[in-house]
């Protein structure tokens, strides 16, 4: 069987590789960290000067933010990780 190797079958299907960009720059991990601190930077701000004001619906807000920031400016994001901001952001249309 092509799957196979050595009798045990592959965890992944894809291929797995570097891609190089002709005209985008190249954006490596530290890049992506401090573009990810960046944007999670003001919801943590806020969180901090206010910690006993929220309500549990702003706090599933900036859980969801916390996440979108994560998956829009992170290096390397499957697109399951959608999920981590939807099903907060799903609970707090709910509140």
């Amino acid at each position: 069987d092509e799957g196979d190797v050595g009798g045990r079958g592959h965890l992944s299907g894809g291929l797995v590789g570097v891609s190089k960009f002709g005209v985008l720059p190249q954006v490596g991990p530290p890049t992506t960290l401090v573009l990810v601190l960046l944007a999670m930077l003001p919801c943590l701000v806020k969180t901090w000067i206010k910690p006993k004001r929220s309500h549990r619906a702003e706090i599933l807000q900036d859980v969801a933010y916390v996440n979108l920031c994560g998956f829009v400016f992170g290096y390397h994001v499957h697109e399951k990780a959608v999920l981590h901001f939807m099903i907060p952001m799903a609970f707090g249309a709910l509140l």
